[in-house]
């Protein structure tokens, strides 16, 4: 959702070819984290 909702600050209608990206916090942690991006267009 935040990425939807910075798309829509800079001017953007959708976002395209989102991507995402995962790694593990730590080694004896059960937290992951999470990146997603993708193209703003109008």
């Amino acid at each position: 959702l935040r990425m939807k909702e910075q798309a829509m600050a800079w001017g953007a209608t959708q976002v395209v070819n989102v991507r995402m990206e995962t790694t593990n916090i730590g080694t004896n942690s059960n937290g992951i984290e999470v990146i997603a991006y993708g193209t703003g267009i109008r």
